[in-house]
C-alpha cells in the first residue's frame, strides 16, 4: 500500500484505525465506517433485512476476509460458541439471555 498504510481518495490520504472494541474502522468525509460492514456489503450485498448484523465465522473481529463475514441476526450473534463461553465465564450461566438482559435487550 502506498504512503505507509494509507490510501489516497480525492487527493487526501485516508487512514484506518482500531476502535476501542478492537474492530478496525476508517473515516472518510467526516463519517466513520466499520471495515467488517464495508466488506460484507461489498461482497454479500446490502443488508437483507433492517436489523441484520455482520457475523464473523471464526468470531475474530479483526479477521475481515470476505469468506469470514456474513449477514445474520443478533440472535445468531448471541448464540455463537465464543459468546456463550464469555457469558459462562462472566456470570456462571451459559445463556446469552443473561448478557442480553444486562444490555437492555430481550434475547
Amino acid at each position: 500500500m502506498p504512503h505507509g498504510g494509507s490510501r489516497i481518495y480525492g487527493g487526501q490520504p485516508r487512514f484506518g484505525h482500531v476502535a476501542r472494541d478492537g474492530r478496525p474502522q476508517i473515516s472518510f468525509q467526516g463519517r466513520t465506517y466499520r471495515v467488517h460492514r464495508l466488506i460484507c456489503e461489498a461482497f454479500h450485498g446490502p443488508k437483507p433485512f433492517p436489523d441484520a448484523v455482520v457475523l464473523h465465522e471464526d468470531e475474530n473481529p479483526t479477521n475481515n476476509k470476505k469468506t469470514n463475514v456474513k449477514w445474520g441476526t443478533q440472535r445468531e450473534n448471541l448464540h455463537a460458541p465464543g459468546f456463550l463461553a464469555y457469558c459462562h465465564t462472566r456470570t456462571g450461566l451459559s445463556s446469552p439471555r443473561v448478557k442480553g438482559r444486562l444490555m437492555g435487550g430481550s434475547y
